[in-house]
């Protein structure tokens, strides 16, 4: 077996040391190497989510090519995105300055019919606020605060988090949003490709450890 000198902080040495006195652990080397096996295990983990990731893209981008999206004035925005909201609730509707791919629109759907589900119609009502405030600040943002680059899933790629937009919802706040839009610009028109829940971007998790560590 390989053998390789380790320096340890002054509290990892402690950790180490209160988990073999713990009876877990036979001796430092195991901890060590349960602790490698947890990594390779988040690092397998956040390579599966890239890889869902890069696949939603390409499902998103695809429906520009041929055709299925749908183009939506700013006056008009609050109500498609209500109309989408009625749609998860069984209702009918009828959707330029963004477009909406088909896939996007079908995750507004399964958010806001999932909202409605666990939380009643006016958390759906809410979260159809939120996210049309979303992606008019997506669109409306004059510089790159906010916006977080994809190079991975495109040229011109960005992400916007919901959670950027819940303040301008006044007296509809979300508390927690937990998705984030994928965009980028054609010209003067704002693309939104997907709406994504945190758990499917690897950075989230990478975050999540680092504040923990």
């Amino acid at each position: 077996m390989a053998t390789r000198n380790v320096v340890l902080s002054q509290h990892q040495h402690e950790l180490v040391d209160l988990l073999v006195r713990s009876g877990r652990y036979q001796n430092a080397s195991e901890v060590l190497r349960e602790g490698l096996r947890l990594l390779e295990r988040r690092e397998s983990e956040d390579a599966a989510r890239l890889a869902a990731l890069r696949d939603a893209a390409t499902k998103d981008w695809s429906d520009l090519a041929d055709g299925r999206y749908d183009d939506i004035t700013d006056d008009n925005l609050d109500g498609c995105i209500g109309q989408l909201g009625a749609r998860a609730a069984r209702a009918g509707w009828l959707m330029v300055g963004y477009r909406l791919t088909r896939v996007a629109q079908a995750d507004v759907i399964d958010i806001l019919a999932w909202s409605e589900a666990e939380f009643g119609e006016e958390a759906r009502k809410r979260y159809e606020t939120l996210i049309a405030n979303g992606i008019r600040d997506a669109a409306s943002s004059t510089s790159d605060v906010g916006h977080i680059t994809r190079p991975e899933m495109g040229e011109g790629v960005f992400s916007w988090h919901l959670a950027q937009s819940r303040a301008v919802a006044a007296g509809q706040t979300v508390r927690r949003p937990r998705h984030f839009l994928i965009c980028r610009r054609e010209e003067e028109v704002l693309v939104v490709g997907r709406v994504l829940h945190d758990a499917m971007d690897p950075r989230q998790h990478v975050e999540s450890q680092q504040t923990r560590d």
